[in-house]
């Protein structure tokens, strides 16, 4: 699974900011409150009853560590050669991936779920878990998810040129002045953009009901 450049700046860069404004923070700075300090006991409890049933939690550990693993080429360049650089990058991987065992990781995805979802609708998603056809279509949600976008890509690439040309047609000011609408008389141009390439790691959502 190769890395874009873009998904390594966006995990790379906001660690290098957070230390930096780290710095910037006075000591004495108050605690923020805790993402599940608000909600109710009992959904709570059954927020984590039904991240248990799909395998939640474990499953964005090895999300992220296969994430992270296809990194590694990149962020072992931008250290300097030394005898422990292997070394150092398999500590910050780990590093990242042990952000997952932390408790306010946890309280962090049961806040989404009490924010959107009842206690009624948890108790139903982790019965449905529970049952033969809620853990095959647990254990398939990733592949599906991969599947679609993959086609979803597929057919945009073989019909982005015509709908081009629709646009070209219904707004002639185009004509002449973007790349896929040439002046009349010209050759029409052929655009395939290069798009991402969608992991079944990079389509796992966190306990996606």
């Amino acid at each position: 699974m190769k890395m874009s450049a873009l998904a390594f700046v966006m995990l790379f860069v906001p660690v290098c900011l957070a230390q930096q404004k780290a710095a910037t923070v006075p000591k004495a700075a108050a605690p923020q409150a805790s993402p599940g300090a608000s909600i109710d006991p009992q959904l709570r409890a059954d927020i984590l009853h039904m991240l248990e049933m799909n395998h939640a939690l474990e499953k964005a550990q090895s999300t992220m560590r296969s994430m992270f693993d296809a990194m590694r080429p990149q962020l072992t360049a931008t250290l300097p050669a030394t005898p422990n650089r292997d070394k150092i990058v398999n500590a910050y991987l780990e590093k990242l991936v042990g952000l997952a065992l932390r408790p306010e990781f946890t309280d962090g995805i049961v806040a989404v779920y009490a924010k959107y979802f009842s206690d009624d609708d948890i108790k139903a998603l982790a019965q449905f878990y529970q049952t033969p056809a809620g853990q095959h279509f647990n254990d398939h949600l990733s592949d599906v998810m991969s599947d679609s976008v993959k086609f979803g890509q597929q057919l945009f690439m073989q019909n982005m040129n015509g709908i081009f040309g629709e646009l070209c047609k219904e707004y002639p000011e185009l004509q002449g002045q973007a790349k896929f609408c040439p002046a009349s008389g010209e050759k029409t141009s052929q655009l395939s953009p290069a798009l991402p390439q969608a992991s079944k790691e990079a389509q796992t959502t966190v306990g996606n009901p």
